[in-house]
């Protein structure tokens, strides 16, 4: 899959103060996970229950840790007969509210594949490493357990984002169908990312 091109990002309408960077390389962190849907159907077949560490600014390449579960009580597995979307609301520059869809990356087929490809450790971390690493793209119904795990917010189809404060929505269901079977949100954020200081 191509990265997608700076020009995209112009419509979000990020407004930053002067003289700072409107986007470029970023680092990007979880702030919390929301109960919030942006979906108009959704069934709750998947759910994903989760918290994450607090991001220590600081120390900004040390990874975040997430702790929770995704439930999938669905009867067949989830694949490429779905389809999948990841939306970006942006919060409004005087920090008053949220630009709703800033970005949207829709998928209306290969959904599985889309999510894998475009935040593969997330997938790693949840699904596990067999999953990532098959040549098929498969999550079978069932309950996925994770403890304290380190993850890396990286999307490696889009290497460059505009900076700023975000409220995520990822999404998932059934190809044909506007019913989404997943549905997570989270708020979260992408800064600049620093240059990494060469040894020896």
């Amino acid at each position: 899959m191509e990265s997608y091109p700076l020009c995209v990002f112009w419509v979000a309408g990020v407004v930053l103060v002067a003289g700072a960077p409107f986007a470029g390389p970023y680092i990007g962190y979880v702030d919390r996970f929301i109960d919030f849907c942006a979906e108009k159907d959704y069934n709750h077949i998947a759910e994903l229950e989760a918290q994450i560490t607090r991001f220590n600014p600081n120390k900004p390449f040390a990874l975040q840790a997430i702790t929770g579960n995704f439930t999938y009580t669905g009867n067949r597995g989830f694949d490429d007969t779905y389809w999948s979307r990841f939306r970006l609301d942006s919060r409004s520059s005087d920090d008053r509210g949220w630009i709703n869809n800033a970005f949207v990356f829709n998928f209306p087929a290969k959904g599985c594949s889309a999510l894998r490809d475009n935040i593969p450790d997330f997938a790693r971390v949840m699904i596990g490493e067999a999953f990532v690493n098959s040549p098929s793209c498969l999550v079978k119904p069932g309950v996925y357990i994770v403890d304290n795990q380190p993850v890396n917010w990286s999307f490696p189809n889009v290497p460059i984002m505009p900076y700023g404060h975000w409220r995520a929505h990822i999404a998932y269901g059934k190809i044909k169908s506007p019913t989404a079977d997943f549905c997570a949100s989270f708020e979260a954020h992408t800064i600049p990312r620093p240059k990494q200081a060469h040894k020896g």
